[in-house]
């Protein structure tokens, strides 16, 4: 027999549930990479050149923020990397927030107007938050197994079978008796409760079986 149009549905949704989740954590790790090369090229020359202008550093203005933004990076890595030790993550979570604020305070700082300076301290904030926030993506199992609980809701119960003069309320609207069904029913009601009454009140009948031993 072939399944309803809902039970369809739940089938192909429940597969796609788990592509769809694998999708989205790879989607989201490659994006951070890349929304993160992105900031780095923007604020990288902003960085060097007011790090060049003060000449106790020099030169070296070029290469700070470029070791910097490589240490950003790496800690990246390792909060990405599935199964990596927790203390490991935790350390580079740490490191992620101290090269991250190192990073915003020299946009902050380098000459410009109050509105680059924003926007450039805003964009290494970004970067930190949403690489501490992928960091944290995996699915969540019991959320799955609830999920699939919910799609398949109802359509694994085997269906009830009830007899020809069934009078259950749960079908007493899809079938009406006919006045001989109603009659016989009654009938053997009645008979019924006379025999529970006769037993009751200690009325044996004659054809009931009686033990030898009371002979």
């Amino acid at each position: 027999m072939s399944s309803s149009l809902s039970q369809q549905f739940a089938d192909e949704y429940a597969k796609g549930v788990v592509p769809a989740l694998l999708k989205a954590i790879k989607n989201s790790k490659w994006k951070t990479r890349l929304i993160m090369t992105g900031v780095f090229a923007v604020t990288y020359k902003h960085q060097a050149d007011f790090l060049v202008a003060d000449e106790s550093i020099g030169a070296l203005g070029w290469v700070i923020p470029g070791i910097n933004d490589l240490a950003m990076l790496t800690m990246v890595e390792i909060l990405q990397t599935p199964g990596m030790s927790r203390d490991a993550k935790k350390g580079a979570a740490w490191m992620l927030g101290i090269c991250g604020g190192l990073s915003a305070t020299v946009n902050v700082a380098a000459p410009g107007t109050l509105l680059a300076r924003i926007v450039f301290g805003t964009l290494v904030a970004i970067i930190v938050g949403l690489k501490l926030v992928t960091a944290r993506i995996k699915p969540d199992f019991s959320d799955l197994e609830q999920h699939e609980v919910r799609a398949n809701a109802g359509f694994d119960r085997p269906a009830r079978k009830c007899a020809e003069d069934c009078t259950c309320r749960r079908h007493a609207r899809a079938k009406v008796l006919t006045p001989q069904q109603k009659a016989a029913i009654t009938k053997a009601q009645k008979k019924a409760d006379r025999e529970l009454a006769e037993m009751r009140s200690g009325y044996v009948p004659a054809d009931a079986p009686v033990s030898p031993a009371l002979f």
